[in-house]
């Protein structure tokens, strides 16, 4: 079997630090260009299945044309289900792939209320156990979040809980790793909050001091409201930090071993969460033990695993 990957590119730095909807357009204009470009080498290699993400739907389309190789759509965040299944020519175009892979069960049961017929297949976010693993460095009193600075991380509710957090222990801090369009807006909410002291933006790491981060912390805190399955979350259990994270972030089946859950967009419950986990050390602790087992169901060997017998079967 010989099968392509049609990757996503980002284009260059000043395509980063773009305005939302100026990124947007760039970025369909860099895809375009790519996908367009990666035609002639992938019709000329003649493979039997093309794995693509949304954004490619257009070059793929005409690959298939060309090659009449089996099309399979990769999923990795619940706003590309939202935007698909809002159109009704979308979803008919879903079914006429060989495949679809999505990262979590619920982008699945949505997927499935809008079309029937579809397959679908649960392949989950990897993450790398050989670099995020406990290595006992003793935990600090400090949350650690990781996510770019875009509306759907809910930075604004994140900093709202941090501040009824601060009130009630004002010994917790906050690291933030990460970099986005919505920097100027975070800052300005951290300010406004009177959270400087508290909080502190690290910007983007490496992924091996990302993991002594994570070691060093003593809750993994996200408060996203669209996601498909985080892989900061799942490389944080990994570390055997205990996680409190919003239904937004789709780790429902798995979280209640290793953290706990609130709802997205709720500041007061996501605070009241972290409080008890930094009040109940005995939870604290039976969390952290098992964060570890829980994400090596997520290891890279076991997800590939998953795609490797799913791409066999279409053959």
């Amino acid at each position: 079997m010989q099968f392509v990957r049609l990757e996503t590119i980002f284009g260059p730095p000043f395509y980063r630090r773009s305005p939302g909807i100026v990124r947007r357009l760039l970025q369909l204009l860099f895809q375009f260009e790519f996908g367009m470009k990666s035609l002639r080498p992938i019709v000329r290699f003649k493979p039997d299945v093309l794995v693509f993400g949304v954004l490619n739907l257009f070059p793929a389309a005409v690959v298939r044309g060309l090659t009449g190789c089996r099309l399979v759509l990769t999923l990795h965040n619940q706003t590309e289900v939202e935007f698909i299944t809002g159109n009704r020519l979308l979803v008919n175009l879903l079914r006429r792939l060989a495949l679809i892979f999505v990262v979590s069960k619920p982008m699945r049961a949505a997927l499935e209320k809008a079309g029937r017929g579809l397959r679908i297949t649960v392949r989950p976010t990897g993450v790398d156990l050989a670099r995020f693993s406990p290595n006992g460095a003793p935990r600090r009193r400090e949350l650690i979040t990781v996510g770019s600075f875009k509306w759907k991380k809910g930075y604004t509710h994140l900093l709202q809980a941090m501040r009824i957090i601060a009130d009630r222990c004002p010994d917790v801090s906050l690291r933030i790793v990460g970099e986005g369009s919505e920097r100027e807006l975070v800052e300005r909410t951290i300010s406004e909050l009177g959270l400087n002291a508290a909080v502190e933006l690290a910007g983007r790491v490496d992924q091996d001091e990302l993991a002594g981060l994570l070691n060093e912390s003593a809750l993994f805190v996200l408060a996203s409201l669209r996601e498909g399955l985080p892989k900061a979350l799942l490389e944080a259990l990994a570390t055997g930090t205990p996680a409190v994270v919003t239904t937004g972030c789709n780790a429902g089946d798995f979280i209640g071993e290793a953290g706990l859950e609130v709802p997205a967009g709720d500041p007061e419950a996501l605070a009241g969460a972290v409080l008890r986990l930094l009040d109940d050390q005995a939870l604290w602790q039976r969390f952290s033990a098992r964060a570890p087992e829980v994400a090596r169901r997520f290891s890279w060997e076991a997800v590939a695993k998953i795609e490797q017998e799913a791409l066999e079967a279409l053959l």
